[in-house]
């Protein structure tokens, strides 16, 4: 009986000490709860007063890295921005969508919403929209693009792509971020510099970085430019990447089949840095915000707080190109079939110029299909706006020229 009874007091301590334990833990627990709970609702306080960071990436570049990336950003784009206090300089930096929610009332300073500048940054600028008044819009020139996979519905370019093809996207459920707005840059019906033109596209996945499958594109529109008949034939191909550029493997590839492009007699406008005519230029958002005089150009690109080169120039490179604007502006969005949207961009790079002095050309076509891509070219680097030694795209200069020259 003895030996049953410490038996039973030695198992009741052991017994009372674990319960004591657990106890103290929940009890420690509850603590640290309590503790960041109250330290989690002092923060939301003082974020209703938290400025927003300049150049802040509201909305994330979701560029075609994987179909897992690109689902989670399409399913959720929605930005609940409303603790943060916005100013107009900070707006003008932002990367949003029409579904981010933005402050109201105080904690928006600035004489201009989102939604109003959203639609502001769909004008290209620079007299662009004055030239299509007049009816040059690029109508009856055809041009391509290679780039990511995009939905071929989107309001900007329905109807405006004549042939359309994957070259290993494979991926048929969601869009990309990059396609839609290369798109709508350059023959968008709201955005592009050239809303008349048609439009070959295909399709490369850039994220697995290797430049094969853009050389097999390339070849896809030479060959079918082979079967136009002339007044109907690929004048350029705008290309939003520099696969040239040492970051993709099998660049020759790339390279050979450009040449073959070019010997064709199309002019290829790629982001390769020995072979583009474009650099990046962004309009200056700190007075009139209507963007149409060349002179409201600046070289580089905007200052970010995570980026240091702001708007430093690469000696060498950039400072003897044509520089054509590259923000801000509102591009086309598109994740999921039937979603079409619009994005405002206060930064991009030269992905975003591209198509753009793509669009000048086009509408210059329009005007003198008789033009080679060389001559065409040409006649937009000798109509730039000259500053400081820098020239900058003049496309009202270019027009002029052109109508000129007519007899």
């Amino acid at each position: 009986m003895g030996n049953y009874m410490e038996k039973y007091r030695k198992k009741y301590r052991e017994k009372h000490i674990k319960n004591c334990f657990y106890m103290k833990k929940s009890y420690y627990m509850t603590i640290v709860i309590l503790v960041l709970a109250l330290f989690s609702l002092s923060g939301c306080q003082r974020n209703k007063q938290r400025p927003a960071q300049k150049g802040v990436a509201l909305y994330l570049d979701v560029r075609g890295y994987s179909e897992e990336m690109t689902a989670r950003m399409s399913e959720a784009p929605i930005y609940n921005l409303k603790s943060l206090f916005v100013t107009k300089e900070a707006l003008l930096s932002f990367r949003y969508n029409e579904k981010t929610i933005f402050p109201e009332g105080d904690h928006l300073d600035s004489d201009i919403s989102p939604e109003e500048l959203l639609e502001l940054a769909k004008n290209p600028g620079l007299g662009i929209r004055s030239i299509h008044e007049q009816g040059y819009t690029g109508e009856g020139v055809t041009v391509a693009v290679i780039d990511q996979n995009l939905f071929l519905d989107h309001p900007e370019f329905d109807g405006k792509i004549l042939a359309y093809r994957d070259f290993g996207c494979e991926m048929d459920k969601f869009g990309s971020m990059h396609a839609p707005a290369v798109a709508s840059l350059l023959v968008g019906e709201t955005i592009g510099t050239a809303p008349g033109a048609k439009l070959y596209f295909a399709a490369v996945p850039t994220w697995k970085g290797d430049a094969t499958f853009s050389a097999e594109a390339m070849d896809w529109i030479v060959e079918e430019n082979e079967k136009l008949p002339e007044g109907e034939k690929i004048r350029l191909v705008s290309v939003s990447a520099g696969f040239g550029n040492g970051e993709f493997t099998n660049a020759e590839a790339w390279i050979k089949s450009r040449e073959r492009a070019e010997a064709a007699g199309i002019l290829v406008l790629d982001g390769d840095w020995g072979h583009s005519m474009f650099s990046a230029a962004y309009f200056d958002t700190s007075g009139d915000l209507s963007r149409e005089s060349v002179e409201c150009l600046i070289p580089g690109q905007p200052n970010l707080p995570w980026e240091k080169r702001g708007s430093e120039l690469r000696p060498g490179y950039e400072d003897d190109k044509l520089f054509v604007p590259i923000s801000p502006r509102t591009v086309a969005e598109q994740y999921l079939a039937e979603d079409s949207s619009y994005q405002y961009c206060g930064y991009s790079g030269i992905s975003w110029g591209i198509p753009y002095g793509a669009g000048v050309l086009a509408m210059g076509w329009q005007i003198a299909p008789e033009k080679t891509g060389k001559e065409m070219a040409a006649l937009l680097l000798e109509t730039a706006y000259e500053r400081d030694g820098m020239k900058f795209i003049y496309p009202e200069a270019f027009i002029e020229a052109l109508l000129a020259e007519q007899p």
